[in-house]
């Protein structure tokens, strides 16, 4: 298994840039973690801006991955997704559907994709 450092680093041309954004101002660290990542053995860490918005882009191939954010270790759903699936922990995983080629943003919609996608299925060819 890669770790998040060499997944940062697959460049193909069958993978997708997915950005992660979390605000969360007053956080000190945040993560994402999920299958694409194996969970807490590969967390994802996100960088935080002066507005405290919090952002990490992963190359992932197309197909459908759960995930959450562990924010100063404790875990958070994204709350702009609203595809989620129960859990064995008695919470629910946040559910992104990856397909296309071009960059999207997990839990995030562009004006196009809103009219006709939920928010954590975005189309490519609604790309940031």
């Amino acid at each position: 298994m890669a770790s998040a450092q060499n997944i940062r680093r697959m460049k193909s041309p069958r993978t997708i840039q997915v950005t992660f954004r979390l605000k969360e101002p007053g956080a000190r660290r945040v993560s994402v973690v999920g299958t694409f990542s194996d969970w807490e053995k590969h967390p994802v860490e996100l960088a935080k801006d002066t507005a405290g918005n919090w952002t990490a882009t992963v190359p992932l191939m197309p197909g459908q991955y759960e995930y959450r954010f562990v924010v100063d270790g404790a875990w958070r759903n994204d709350p702009d997704c609203s595809e989620r699936v129960a859990n064995p922990f008695g919470t629910e995983n946040c559910v992104l559907s990856v397909f296309g080629e071009n960059t999207i943003k997990a839990g995030q919609r562009t004006a196009q994709a809103a009219q006709s996608f939920p928010p954590c299925r975005v189309p490519s060819s609604a790309g940031v």
